[in-house]
């Protein structure tokens, strides 16, 4: 059976262009009859899905006026819910021939892995929105990390991670362990079994044990997005920054109850293996607190402040990172353009550009008094305006001056 963790939205899927024809009390009865004994046989908690099975029972005519598929699924999560306030339990009109589990999980977007960059200060990003089940996602995964394990320091964002596979998540939490490790545990009530994740032995590329990691959480980071947060601060691997999470855990799986309805039912519950519990219902408390949409700027202050004193770039580095975070307020730029030599010096919307004879302009960005750096590539030289001359220093220290015409 498989193993996986999903916020389910409140969307209900359906077929492209997919006719809602009317489903009697016949068709009905079916559907309920096959979701009630899933629920009492497989359900996390024997009592919950006693308690379900009886609302869906005491409601079974109001049904039968429900005609149309979605309003009949939308009138079963409602009541579902009621009872077991458990975003895992839903009810799911994909129609007829359409797997469940595809119908949330395409490999439309890239398998919603969003982004892969380095950030200034080589910095690694890495924005998931999924844990996609598709056995090629693998590959991506893969292949991002191997452009990431290069940069000093990593920043995971699962801050619109609504879950997925739990598989995908331990794979890429592989990275950060060194030996295999037991992240969760899982009991099933239904086989009286247990099981576990446990990071892989074996991973394509580097390990990146040790490299400083953040992650960016959200209230709408939620299921195996939580697990992998989780485990981050419980193991130690790194720091979470952002809003506390949804709080969604444990293990869910889709089963087909007919006339192209699926349940998602809850069956597994989860433990970690430190603490000894679990975040259903309460969320996962970051590590330092911010908003949403701050979280990004905030991880890439602290990765910086964390690897800095451990780069060995240019001498000014340090003092273009400092006024890339803390931007230095440009003035009396139109003083400074003008035709240096062979370098022409532009003001344009505000900023100041650099242009060689045959070259772009690039735009410049002040890290002090009349000094500048390459605002948009990692440039090797410094530029520094002094009366009318512009001084060209090099990582080597070598200088070329030019006066001003």
């Amino acid at each position: 059976m498989s193993r996986f963790f999903l916020l389910c939205s409140l969307v209900l899927y359906t077929l492209s262009g997919q006719a809602w024809a009317a489903i009697g009390p016949a068709d009905q009865d079916k559907i309920i009859d096959k979701i009630a004994e899933i629920l009492e046989a497989k359900y996390i908690h024997a009592e919950v899905a006693h308690e379900m099975v009886a609302i869906m029972e005491k409601n079974r005519e109001d049904y039968h006026a429900l005609t149309q598929h979605r309003t009949l699924a939308e009138r079963l999560n409602h009541d579902l819910f009621a009872v077991s306030k458990d975003h895992h339990v839903r009810v799911l009109y994909t129609g007829p021939g359409v797997d469940a589990m595809s119908a949330f999980f395409t490999a439309e977007s890239n398998y919603k892995f969003v982004k892969a960059e380095t950030l200034p200060g080589n910095i690694g990003y890495l924005r998931m929105d999924e844990f996609s089940t598709h056995e090629e996602v693998r590959e991506v995964a893969e292949a991002a990390m191997a452009f990431l394990a290069n940069t000093d320091a990593l920043i995971i964002d699962l801050r619109f991670n609504r879950g997925g596979s739990g598989d995908l998540a331990t794979l890429i939490l592989s990275y950060f362990f060194e030996k295999p490790t037991v992240i969760n545990e899982y009991f099933y009530r239904w086989s009286g079994k247990s099981s576990h994740y446990k990071t892989h032995k074996k991973v394509a590329g580097r390990r990146l044990v040790g490299k400083p990691l953040f992650v960016l959480t959200s209230r709408y980071t939620a299921s195996a997005a939580e697990i992998f947060a989780n485990t981050v601060k419980t193991f130690e691997l790194g720091t979470l920054v952002g809003e506390k999470t949804f709080g969604i855990a444990n293990v869910a799986d889709f089963a087909a109850v007919g006339q192209g309805f699926s349940l998602l039912f809850t069956h597994g519950e989860d433990k970690n293996p430190i603490t000894g519990t679990n975040w259903q219902g309460t969320g996962i408390t970051p590590d330092v607190a911010c908003d949403l949409d701050e979280a990004p700027a905030q991880a890439h202050r602290l990765a910086w402040s964390q690897v800095s004193d451990q780069q060995n770039g240019t001498p000014w580095s340090a003092r273009a990172m400092s006024a890339f975070f803390n931007p230095v307020p440009p003035e009396n730029l139109a003083t400074l353009a003008g035709q240096y030599g062979g370098t022409t010096v532009l003001v344009k919307d505000g900023e100041l550009f650099m242009q060689k004879e045959h070259y772009p302009a690039y735009r410049l960005r002040p890290i002090g008094d009349a000094t500048f750096v390459l605002a948009d590539t990692e440039g090797s030289f410094l530029l520094s305006f002094r009366a009318d001359k512009l001084i060209t220093t090099y990582a080597n220290g070598d200088t070329v001056e030019q006066t001003r015409e």
